[in-house]
């Protein structure tokens, strides 16, 4: 590793250079031998193809090709001392190999000469991190000369660590006239060596004209050379890119400490299309040398709950199995796995990839997350024109009982859950409580323009919109709480209404008032029809394809919607969006975007799970102040029939924050 540069910098230095063939006076295979990109060449080369290649230095890749059948072979490189080696080497043994002193940005041939141009590092030589205008110029003089001479469908083959501007330059070069595929390998050539960046190769298929249409670009796979993804635009590709440089991360610097817990996926061997195990990786961040480990498998059924899907929660897990490295793998929906024994076999080689060599000897445990409920029972099961398959359950979990809605579609979801409690040995709903948290957030909002509204709660006649109904927890509170407001509930699954209504108490009344409607488009409606309300609630799941925000659909960040949902306020309402993302910069964005149509936001944050509750009302009396309201809104307020009411919303109005 002493020839390696101290600095990615270093690769555009001709001194770099220099020093480092002196150095390494055989033949050296910086970025892999032949062996682990044979396969991938063989593909898209032919013995009678003319190939060049583009500063070949000391690499023998040209040797190997030669003796594979390819004879047509040119190398140029501008260090004449290289040339010279190459060229006595290879004179007697390899007579048809040529080789001269040349620069890639100044290709001595005629326009469309060559089927092959081959370039194994000389572009991340020439292409630094810290890249200035001259290094751009002799990158993209060298990318026209290249396409210059290349003759129609020749390819263009890059071997490169395929870092981020590397990959951007490339993309932004060869996407500019759509008259080039671009495809990318990775060179997984087995074993992860000491080296910790993945080998990369990139072909470039130049047809003869523009294309009418745009050309995808495609991530393949090497043993069947057909595309695992096809991809539009750089974030795609970028994040196969870096998926594939973190596992060899991972592999790579198994003996040290990641510090900060990351994930990958793994795919069925039989179905590359098929997610097969998500993995975290979880460190002790307080030391230094990973001396202990344990592989953690958890269950489809576990892995929403707070420990197993936040960061907090994982490194909850890590502690409690005394190891200062943890792999948690989880489970998927609709697969088979077996017993432990089995997902042992499974993964057992990967597990050893990442594995501290000092561990070599040491036999790693698995554990299994088991789901804590000690019973279940099917009250109902049913199938929704819009959701799916779905059933309602009774659950025991340790000592507490709920009643829980689920669709097949999302089992780690829980969409509705209210508790149960044995009255006169028979169990009944009790919808004095509620499960989630964040609905005490909501019910907080209400006091950010009224401060007596939990005082006023038995005569103040609100009207309160909630666009997603779901199991109508949520909203049969609030007809209890306040028995004379009106509540206006939206959903746009008909069937889910009718599970509230059989299996969660769901009221029906002329107080309760219900449509069957695309939340977006009744906002829309409501707001041309001047309908005002005093609150409306945003409580929508997303469609569980958006791994960036779960809850609610991005489209109601828009500023249209929320133009029509402050249309639809009266002079003091107020409005709360539950807000389901991991993404901390996602949270930056919608409260942002929030913010250009309300001028005052709050949020609270849920403790045990992700959520956060943005709250904005349109003419708090906080708005020209600093304070927050206290804890006297609740003074006088009849809040005994809602036992954990108050406590609830005390605890709420400590995490109050104002974001503006």
């Amino acid at each position: 590793m002493d020839i390696l540069p101290d600095q990615f910098k270093d690769f555009a230095t001709k001194s770099y250079w220099e020093k480092f063939f002196k150095r390494k006076q055989a033949p050296f295979e910086w970025y892999g031998d032949y062996e682990i990109i044979s396969n991938i060449l063989d593909h898209y080369l032919k013995p009678s193809d003319k190939i060049l290649q583009v500063g070949c230095g000391s690499s023998i890749i040209a040797e190997n090709l030669y003796d594979n059948g390819y004879r047509n072979i040119e190398n140029i490189d501008t260090d004449g001392g290289v040339i010279t080696t190459q060229a006595r080497r290879n004179v007697l043994t390899r007579p048809e190999l040529i080789f001269r002193e040349e620069s890639a940005t100044n290709i001595k041939k005629e326009d469309e000469y060559y089927n092959i141009v081959f370039d194994k590092g000389t572009l991340d030589a020439m292409y630094p991190p810290e890249y200035d205008d001259s290094h751009t110029k002799d990158v993209e003089d060298m990318f026209n000369e290249i396409t210059r001479v290349l003759v129609p469908t020749g390819k263009y083959i890059i071997v490169s660590l395929l870092q981020d501007h590397i990959l951007k330059k490339i993309v932004e070069f060869f996407k500019r006239v759509n008259q080039y595929s671009i495809r990318f390998h990775c060179a997984d050539g087995g074993e992860v060596s000491d080296f910790p960046l993945p080998v990369f190769v990139v072909v470039i298929t130049k047809f003869k004209m523009p294309m009418p249409i745009e050309i995808p670009m495609e991530y393949m796979q090497n043993s069947t050379m057909k595309a695992v993804k096809r991809m539009s635009n750089m974030d795609e590709i970028l994040d196969v890119i870096n998926s594939e440089r973190e596992f060899n991360m991972y592999a790579t610097y198994k003996t040290k400490n990641f510090r900060e817990q990351s994930s990958f996926k793994i795919f069925d061997l039989k179905n590359k299309d098929q997610e097969r195990y998500i993995v975290y990786v979880v460190d002790d961040p307080n030391t230094k040398d990973i001396v202990t480990m344990a592989v953690y498998v958890v269950s489809v059924e576990e892995s929403n709950g707070y420990l197993y899907s936040t960061t907090k929660g994982r490194e909850i897990i890590r502690k409690n199995c005394g190891v200062s490295r943890l792999l948690m793998f989880y489970k998927l929906p609709n697969q088979d796995y077996g017993d432990l024994s089995s997902v042992n076999d499974e993964v057992a080689d990967l597990v050893r990839r990442l594995t501290p060599t000092s561990m070599k000897n040491t036999k790693i445990s698995f554990v299994e997350a088991r789901n804590p409920a000690q019973s279940t029972k099917i009250v109902k099961k049913g199938t929704s024109r819009i959701n799916g398959e779905w059933k309602v359950c009774d659950v025991k979990i340790s000592n507490t009982y709920s009643r829980q809605l689920t669709f097949n579609g999302c089992p780690n979801l829980i969409q509705s859950e209210v508790y149960l409690n044995k009255v006169k040995g028979k169990m009944e709903l009790d919808m004095t409580r509620l499960n989630s948290q964040y609905h005490y957030s909501f019910l907080l909002a209400l006091s950010l323009n009224n401060l007596k509204v939990f005082i006023q709660r038995k005569e103040i006649e609100m009207r309160i919109l909630v666009l997603g109904i779901g199991g109508g927890l949520f909203s049969t509170f609030l007809y209890d709480f306040f028995p004379k407001s009106t509540i206006v509930g939206v959903d746009l699954d008909e069937d889910v209404v009718k599970i509230a209504k059989n299996y969660f108490k769901f009221p029906t009344s002329e107080r309760m008032i219900v449509h069957i409607d695309d939340a977006y488009e009744f906002v829309k409606k409501e707001a041309s029809l001047d309908k005002k309300y005093d609150a409306i609630f945003v409580d929508i799941a997303g469609s569980g394809s958006d791994n960036i925000i779960n809850c609610p659909p991005p489209r109601f960040f828009s500023s249209e919607v929320l133009s029509d949902i402050k249309k639809c306020l009266t002079d003091t309402g107020v409005l709360a969006i539950n807000v389901v993302t991991r993404d901390e910069e996602m949270h930056e964005a919608v409260r942002h975007q929030i913010q250009q149509v309300f001028s005052k936001i709050y949020n609270a944050t849920c403790d045990m799970d992700i959520n956060q509750v943005i709250i904005c009302p349109l003419n708090s009396i906080h708005v020209t102040q600093t304070k927050y309201p206290t804890v006297s809104i609740f003074k006088g307020a009849d809040l005994k029939p809602f036992p954990d009411c108050e406590a609830a919303l005390e605890f709420e109005l400590k995490k109050l924050k104002s974001l503006t």
